[in-house]
């Protein structure tokens, strides 16, 4: 069996969040007119993905999320860069942040099965069973 890794609510996130970002860059392109490129030169990011390692040292712990309607709530930070992404995102397409990163959540879960069986011992199809 795989070992599973033991992160906080808010470093699953944001480590979801960051590798939708760094998986799609066409996508922010495209729909969003986002150069990731640009982003660092602003925010005079050179290696990128050494900060995103050291903000997952720094995981917090929160207690689990309370049931809003059907959706839970999860407080999380990120980093500078991926921030920068999401409020852009988020501007050019008039949705909320949370609506932002809720979609790719959804998004990066449903394209990565295979990870989430393997790295964390997780069956989607389980999932989905258990929820219904």
């Amino acid at each position: 069996m795989a070992k599973k890794r033991k992160q906080s609510h808010s470093g699953v996130i944001r480590y979801i969040v960051h590798k939708w970002i760094e998986s799609y860059p066409t996508i922010l392109k495209e729909n969003y007119d986002i150069d990731l490129n640009n982003i660092a030169g602003e925010l005079e990011i050179v290696n990128h993905p050494e900060v995103i390692q050291n903000s997952f040292q720094k995981l917090e712990k929160h207690p689990d999320s309370k049931k809003l309607s059907e959706l839970f709530r999860i407080t999380f930070n990120l980093d500078v860069f991926d921030n920068r992404v999401i409020t852009l995102m988020s501007g050019k397409s008039g949705k909320f942040r949370s609506e932002i990163v809720q979609n790719l959540v959804h998004f990066w879960i449903k394209k990565n099965s295979e990870i989430l069986k393997n790295n964390y011992d997780i069956d989607l199809k389980g999932v989905s069973r258990e929820i219904e």
